[in-house]
């Protein structure tokens, strides 16, 4: 039975709303590839439609060749800014599979491939994302460290799954 709101819209249960779908981790390891899941986790790319709100504007997004660094890149490039990335050299294989896709639609992305773990290094990424998008007027830092905690977490989310 569907719970409805007083404002009469039903209301999707997150507890029960993907309980048919399949889920399959990547081994652990480090870094996780976009690449390395059997079904890639949803990015936008073939929902997110831009309506040009960001129109001329340059950003730096800091790990955005997957996960949520992706799905922002996406929408920030179909918003119409000109976007950078930076990701670890490790990472190359999901930055250009994420190149390719925005070329199809004619959009342009810097990459910038760097481990920012050298507080110096960052600013001379910051400084060459300006340089070559002609300035920058966002910076986003999302690049974080994607690992399981435990690896008896992974064994159990594995199990359930």
């Amino acid at each position: 039975m569907p719970l409805t709101s007083n404002q009469g819209v039903d209301l999707i249960n997150p507890i029960t709303r993907f309980s048919g779908h399949e889920i399959s981790l990547p081994p652990p390891g480090f870094p996780i590839l976009q690449t390395d899941f059997a079904v890639p986790p949803d990015c936008g790319e073939t929902t997110y439609q831009g309506s040009g709100k960001l129109q001329g504007l340059n950003v730096l997004i800091t790990g955005g060749d997957s996960g949520i660094g992706r799905a922002t890149v996406i929408a920030f490039a179909r918003e119409g800014a000109n976007v950078a990335i930076n990701y670890l050299p490790g990472e190359e294989p999901d930055a250009q599979e994420l190149e390719y896709l925005l070329a199809q639609e004619d959009l342009a992305l810097t990459r910038i491939p760097s481990d920012l773990t050298n507080e110096t290094f960052c600013g001379f990424r910051v400084e060459e994302a300006a340089s070559r998008l002609g300035g920058l007027d966002i910076l986003i830092g999302n690049a974080g460290y994607e690992c399981l905690v435990c690896p008896e977490l992974h064994q159990n989310l594995q199990r359930s799954s």
